[in-house]
């Protein structure tokens, strides 16, 4: 969901700025500072003890002039700064525990089946919500396949392997909506995880990628290379990886339980 995709990024960068703060005041000086305006002049005041910490107060005149000025106008803005910050971020927490966008869709599924036919006009439930996501066009990958191997899922898409085939089929007779290969975006590179599936439950989005050789060197490393990539966005709690190579695999119903258990789909 694009609203949540963008409040999680702004936490992100929230946090990231309020860590950067903390790290950084350990180089400013051990003082309150004060703008202080003398006719039309501006300076800087540097402010130590008080009632706080049981020691006279003595105010420091900072010459704007001086070669650690900077330092003085630095620690007084990020003094200001820090409390719109965690102001900001507290009230984009208390949304992200708040928003539950999928509520009013659960309504029409929770009225008895003799009632819900008779409401006129529903909004979409979370089961035709999810197959109006499903059924809906995207941008897929558009490495060419294999023509040598040809694996043709129960639902009728063409996918590489034939993990994936099991992956997929599994998805479809679960009545579990995916895309195949659905485009990614993560930061200046896209991807294209094996499937993109949603919860038919809630509506949530996640991300399966199966990884099958990891006995090779290239496939390992770039493998790495894209789990770090997913790792940097938004979506990082979202995505879901199985690994196999030649002398390790998974059965079907592994597979399946890991993404079902990730889902939130059984116990």
């Amino acid at each position: 969901m694009e609203l949540e995709k963008y409040v999680n990024s702004q936490k992100s960068e929230l946090r990231k700025a309020i860590k950067w703060i903390n790290k950084n005041q350990t180089n400013l000086p051990d003082a309150r500072v004060k703008i202080r305006k003398k006719r039309k002049t501006y300076s800087l005041a540097a402010i130590t003890g008080g009632r706080k910490e049981n020691v006279n107060r003595k105010e420091q005149f900072i010459s704007l002039s001086r070669s650690d000025a900077e330092l003085f106008a630095t620690k007084h803005y990020l003094d200001k700064v820090i409390s719109p910050i965690k102001k900001e971020l507290a009230v984009l927490e208390a949304f992200s525990n708040d928003y539950k966008p999928n509520e009013k869709f659960e309504v029409i599924s929770s009225l008895p089946p003799e009632i819900r036919n008779l409401v006129r006009y529903p909004l979409l439930s979370t089961q035709s919500k999810a197959e109006k996501w499903a059924s809906a066009r995207y941008r897929t990958n558009p490495t060419p396949f294999d023509e040598r191997t040809v694996y043709k899922t129960v639902k009728g898409d063409r996918v590489r392997s034939r993990a994936e085939l099991i992956i997929a089929n599994n998805l479809y007779s679960l009545n579990i909506p995916y895309r195949y290969e659905m485009a990614y975006s993560c930061g200046n590179s896209v991807l294209y995880p094996d499937f993109t599936v949603m919860n038919p439950l809630t509506g949530e989005i996640f991300y399966v990628e199966y990884f099958g050789l990891m006995e090779d060197d290239s496939y390992r490393s770039n493998t790495l290379w894209k789990i770090r990539e997913y790792y940097k966005t938004p979506d990082a709690g979202r995505f879901i990886f199985i690994f196999e190579s030649e002398s390790i695999s998974m059965d079907t119903d592994a597979m399946m339980n890991v993404i079902l258990l990730r889902m939130g789909l059984t116990e």
